[in-house]
């Protein structure tokens, strides 16, 4: 992945799959990371729903302090790009 950004610094899979890895690691320095190649992916394409899911998914699991309008307009987002999106839909339902 890390070879495939250095080619391309902005390829939405690569940023969105590096985070989906470091979130997988579950330590907390490593989800902050995952959380910033979510972000990463998003400053390139809104078009991916996992990114607003999975930041989400971080922000509830390691307690971050965040607006709660914000974490909803994440799983929106997540919805709208992507309205099949039944985790999006259960973690918004969750979430409210």
């Amino acid at each position: 992945m890390n070879q495939c950004l250095t080619l391309e610094p902005n390829h939405q899979q690569a940023l969105t799959n590096l985070g989906n890895i470091y979130m997988e690691w579950n330590m907390v320095v490593v989800v902050v990371a995952a959380a910033q190649y979510y972000k990463a992916t998003l400053n390139v394409t809104t078009r991916l729903s996992a990114p607003y899911n999975n930041l989400v998914i971080i922000y509830k699991h390691q307690d971050y302090i965040r607006a709660i309008q914000d974490v909803i307009q994440d799983y929106i987002w997540a919805i709208v790009v992507r309205p099949t999106m039944a985790e999006a839909h259960a973690n918004f339902g969750f979430c409210l």
